[in-house]
Order: structure tokens, then C-alpha cells, then sequence
């Protein structure tokens, strides 16, 4: 497998284009194994623990080819008790999968919670959503 570096504008670009896919789409949390493609249906026994709602636009514009997310609506009403694996994003239509990325703490995870386990019924918040693309590390 080669090892893909974008330039900053070309990152910016991917970025922005990815973005602006989920305009009024939601986030989806899940507990179980994270698919090796977005574009596969979700594995069997993956619980999804909660559902969160882009606005439009869901994303501001990307800087160093990473656009974060606007505040998102909160899930008042969890779907069911776990702990956030993993995440996937869904357009407006909310059927099309458009990118998957695993729940890591600190900065450079893709989502940021501060719920280890999500209860329930409870209601659940997000600190950040990021949609990165594959930068150098030098500029």
C-alpha cells in the first residue's frame, strides 16, 4: 500500500468536499467491530448507542486538511447502553454512509466525548467531530 501526503490546499479541498456531503446528515455511535470500509453494511452484532444531527452547514471551512464540525444537536434519548468504539457518518438522506473513524481520546482523534460509556436513555454530547485527510508532516 503507498503512502498518500496531500498538500495543504489539496487536503483543504478533500476536506471541505467531504464535508460538505453531510450538510443536514447525522453521526452515528457504535459499540463493536469498526468495518474495514465505509461503504460496508455494519457488521452483525454492532449496537448503535446514539445518534447525533449536522446542521447546515455541518462543518466549517478545513484548515491543514482538517474541517471540524459545527455544534451539533445532542442526542436527548440514547439508543442503548455501551461504549463508543466507533463512528459513522451518514448524508442528509440518512441512508449513505460517507466516512468511518474510531472513537481515540486526545487531540487528534477523529471524535471527541468525554463518555466512556454511554447510558440508556441519557443524554449525550460531543466535544468535537474532525474530518482529517492525510497531510505531511512538515509544510
Amino acid at each position: 500500500m503507498s503512502k498518500i501526503i496531500l498538500t495543504t490546499a489539496a487536503a483543504n479541498a478533500a476536506a471541505d468536499a467531504v464535508a460538505a456531503l453531510l450538510d443536514g446528515g447525522h453521526l452515528a455511535i457504535f459499540e463493536g467491530a469498526q468495518p474495514s470500509s465505509a461503504d460496508l453494511p455494519l457488521p452483525r452484532g454492532t449496537k448503535l448507542l446514539a445518534t447525533l444531527r449536522f446542521g447546515t452547514p455541518a462543518f466549517k471551512p478545513a484548515e491543514d486538511g482538517a474541517a471540524h464540525a459545527h455544534p451539533m444537536t445532542p442526542d436527548k434519548d440514547a439508543a442503548a447502553t455501551g461504549r463508543p468504539q466507533w463512528f459513522r457518518l451518514y448524508r442528509a438522506d440518512e441512508e449513505t454512509a460517507v466516512y468511518d473513524g474510531d472513537i481515540t481520546p486526545g487531540p487528534t482523534g477523529g471524535l471527541q466525548m468525554r463518555a466512556l460509556v454511554i447510558g440508556q436513555h441519557s443524554e449525550v454530547h460531543l466535544d468535537s467531530c474532525v474530518i482529517r485527510m492525510p497531510l505531511g508532516e512538515a509544510r
